[in-house]
């Protein structure tokens, strides 16, 4: 937008240019300018809204499943660092996890009994708990045998052989990543496959359970998740009570009564607390294909 109004206001395309004299110094003027707002006020609006992300998540693909089968079946596995950022790769369709909190979960944080993954130390320092589906269970048995409680579940190793730092070790398992994408042929400038798709990936999945869900079913599905919080569970609460108010804020800038979430937004609001977030609009956005709205039988 910023860039539409400089170039609409210092070149002839719409409108003319006139002389004019400023403390007698002769200068150029646009008879008619573009006003778009102020700049500082443009982009809290949009922060406001969620539509300012970073690069990773904006232009990370929304893949389908045959083009996750695809990049993990090019991924380079003939080294321990490959099989492992493979390994990532399926846990995080499996989790939704961000690989930086992958590589931070401990044995202690994977609780078999109950079927959860905790993820301590989230994003914001936030840390939350997520139900562990049948091949999440497969994979972590597999990566939490023979380690002590405290131990990592996940680490990768430099030539050396010494372990590599957290962000030495996300960066591999991008690499690998990205390198499969391009020898599967599914990678361009504008959907590039990252570690990030993966996580899109989950968040489809979980969306498309939601299909046939009624909105009772769904309250339940996100009290349940909230319980699963602990500690957290105020935190969350709080979380929903502002993304209702922030749906809502027009509606009271207005005067008008505040609106329940619908359906649809609920669905989202599901995905949206399962990914670490509580915003539905950066879930129908940047992670999700939506369901195109159910025809009515109103006449």
């Amino acid at each position: 937008m910023e860039a539409f109004r400089h170039f609409i206001n210092n070149t002839d395309v719409c409108g003319k240019r006139i002389k004019t004299y400023v403390d007698g110094k002769e200068v150029w003027i646009k008879e008619k300018k573009i006003r778009v707002g102020n700049k500082e006020g443009r982009l809290e609006y949009l922060k406001f809204n969620g539509v300012v992300r970073s690069k990773d998540e904006i232009t990370a693909a929304k893949p389908t499943q045959s083009e996750i089968d695809l990049v993990q079946f090019h991924m380079n596995t003939s080294t321990k660092n490959g099989q492992i950022s493979l390994i990532i790769s399926q846990l995080q369709n499996e989790c939704g996890g961000r690989i930086k909190s992958l590589f931070k979960l401990e044995v202690r944080d994977v609780n078999f009994d109950k079927k959860t993954i905790t993820f301590r130390n989230y994003k914001n320092n936030f840390t939350r708990t997520v139900p562990m589906t049948k091949e999440a269970e497969r994979i972590l048995s597999n990566a939490c045998a023979g380690k002590k409680s405290g131990s990592p579940v996940f680490t990768l190793q430099y030539k050396n052989g010494d372990d590599m730092t957290i962000k030495d070790s996300v960066k591999t398992v991008q690499r690998y990543t990205i390198n499969a994408a391009k020898a599967a042929g599914i990678n361009r400038e504008d959907r590039r496959f990252t570690t990030h798709s993966n996580r899109k990936f989950y968040a489809q999945e979980l969306y498309n359970q939601t299909r046939y869900m009624s909105k009772s079913q769904l309250k339940k599905a996100i009290g349940d998740y909230v319980r699963l919080q602990g500690s957290n569970q105020d935190i969350i609460v709080e979380r929903m009570k502002k993304e209702l108010d922030r749906i809502n804020t027009y509606r009271k800038m207005n005067g008008l009564k505040k609106k329940p979430f619908s359906h649809e937004q609920i669905r989202r609001l599901y995905v949206s607390l399962n990914l670490g977030h509580s915003r539905i609009d950066v879930v129908g956005r940047h992670y999700i294909i939506v369901d195109k709205p159910r025809p009515t039988n109103k006449k």
